[in-house]
């Protein structure tokens, strides 16, 4: 910082100081030199955890302790001044979002408006300032926990007395799920995750398995033995779930395979028609092969398995093979669609085919547009100095 020489020439005193000081700093000599009220937090963190009483401002971004004294580079303070003031217009441009909001809504009955949402803005610091703005605050695990146990043990009551509520309660929560699992089915998806993940994955999910099926299925054994002593016994034949029908108790076999296996082979067969690949057919002849044995041992693995498989039957036991992803070019979808439509005894389900699903699940549940709140727009009412929130 270079100061003018006071015994050369005669100066004004408040211009120079003006000119010289950098941001955030008092320019008002009657109060003396120093720090703006908004980097008191400043100082005060100084105080608190360090043995200096003076601060000595320098060139550069540089912060060191020197004894007693600590070295401010005054570029590093000037950024650190400057995010302090983008902060305060995030904070004020999220208080303006949410009390333009309580207005509309305060008065949106009178004027036959629909009710309005405050946006949380797209800067984490915004969402944060804006939600405080709002009276919310983020609930400790504590307070989740409590929460959970309130509506768990409060569900027959609500039912009772606010069922409109509480459906939507329930409605809200089962869309919450829906999404996480939709995220998690793309992202090991994207990631290309193995048969053993996805072993898992359905175990824990198995609503995202039942997609595959046409009618009310459920779960009845995961790595199941189709061909041994008894349904959770070791050796024979194992299938990679035993799924029943919930109003016949007949039985389905189902294989996974992996998503990146190939559906079809490398080279054409013909010009424009594509045969299956090798893990597509020997996966089919796999999972009859285990209905095969199913059917044949049946009777003694019931009589084995006890209560296990009580409720069991073996009618007619339906095949289904979770395999690879859906072809991208149109003669491939052409001989994939055709070779699965005359498979009659196996029914050929792509891993994206069970996200689209959940998808168009989600879809058909999230509330229609007429139905969502209208949001304000923080684009029509935000100014420059907030444009970063």
């Amino acid at each position: 910082m270079i100061m003018p020489d006071m015994n050369t020439y005669e100066v004004n005193f408040m211009e120079v100081l003006d000119e010289f000081l950098p941001s955030g700093f008092v320019t008002d000599y009657k109060f003396g030199l120093g720090l703006v009220k908004d980097c008191n937090r400043l100082v005060q963190l100084i105080e608190k955890h360090t043995e200096c009483d003076e601060i000595f401002f320098i060139g550069g971004t540089s912060v060191a302790l020197e004894g007693k004294r600590l070295l401010f580079g005054l570029e590093r303070f000037d950024s650190i001044y400057s995010e302090i003031l983008r902060i305060n217009n995030r904070g004020y441009d999220g208080a303006s979002r949410v009390k333009d909001a309580f207005v509309h809504n305060e008065l949106a009955s009178t004027f036959g408006l629909d009710p309005a949402v405050y946006s949380l803005g797209r800067h984490p610091v915004s969402q944060v300032l804006t939600k405080a703005a709002a009276g919310a605050k983020q609930l400790t695990e504590q307070e989740q926990n409590a929460l959970i146990g309130a509506i768990a043990s409060e569900s027959a009551t609500l039912a009772l007395t606010r069922p409109d509520a509480f459906l939507k309660l329930y409605h809200d929560v089962e869309l919450v799920n829906l999404d996480r699992l939709i995220a998690s089915y793309e992202d090991a998806l994207a990631k290309k995750k193995k048969e053993g993940f996805w072993q898992k994955f359905f175990d824990n999910n198995s609503f995202a398995l039942q997609q595959v099926f046409g009618t009310p299925m459920v779960d009845f054994q995961s790595t199941a033995s189709v061909g041994g002593v008894g349904f959770n016994g070791s050796g024979g034949k194992i299938a990679d779930y035993l799924f029943k029908n919930a109003l016949t108790n007949n039985a389905a076999v189902v294989e996974l395979k992996r998503p990146d296996a190939r559906l079809l082979s490398d080279k054409e067969y013909r010009g424009g028609v594509f045969g299956p690949s090798k893990d597509l057919a020997g996966a089919v002849v796999q999972v009859m092969d285990q209905a095969h044995q199913l059917k044949t041992h049946f009777a003694s693995m019931k009589l084995a398995s006890g209560r296990l498989g009580s409720d069991l039957e073996a009618y007619a036991v339906s095949c289904f093979v979770v395999i690879g992803c859906t072809p991208s070019s149109d003669e491939e979808k052409k001989s994939f669609e055709m070779y699965r439509a005359n498979s009659r005894n196996v029914k050929i389900v792509t891993y994206d085919e069970i996200l689209k699903q959940l998808k168009l699940l989600r879809e058909f549940l999230s509330p229609s547009d007429s139905e969502a709140p209208a949001a304000t727009d923080p684009e029509t009412h935000s100014d420059s100095a907030a444009s970063e929130a």
